[in-house]
């Protein structure tokens, strides 16, 4: 992929007056969306909405990264007893009927996206 042709001042002068025709602020095309951003517009797409898209990519998202709070929160737990007073052991599992779920909205909104995008960019049936 080239560098483009035109420099940034330029295109952000092109791109100022659409942004504030659609009534929106022009600083948004300043900076990048941030990730929740764009998988809540994905999700606007199917059916299940931007809400759920949010949910289950946040939870695949600690689930990926190792976040405690997505161990406690979506995987399926079974506290065995106790090592001393106030510390559980627990035996953690993959959900994966939560996972499979998750997956497979998550894969939908990203055809959605990346079909979305294509159109957008004029690269549809290229």
């Amino acid at each position: 992929m080239g560098k483009p042709t035109k420099g940034k001042a330029e295109r952000l002068a092109k791109l100022s007056p659409l942004v504030q025709n659609a009534n929106l602020d022009p600083d948004l095309i300043k900076k990048g969306p941030d990730y929740t951003t764009i998988v809540r517009a994905a999700g606007g797409h199917p059916r299940s909405g931007p809400a759920v898209a949010v949910v289950l990519w946040k939870a695949c998202s600690s689930l990926a990264h190792g976040e405690v709070r997505g161990q406690i929160n979506y995987l399926t737990k079974e506290v065995l007893g106790e090592s001393a007073p106030g510390v559980a052991l627990t035996k953690v599992t993959g959900n994966v009927l939560l996972l499979n779920t998750g997956v497979l909205v998550s894969m939908g909104i990203t055809k959605t996206a990346l079909d979305l995008y294509a159109k957008r960019s004029g690269m549809a049936g290229a």
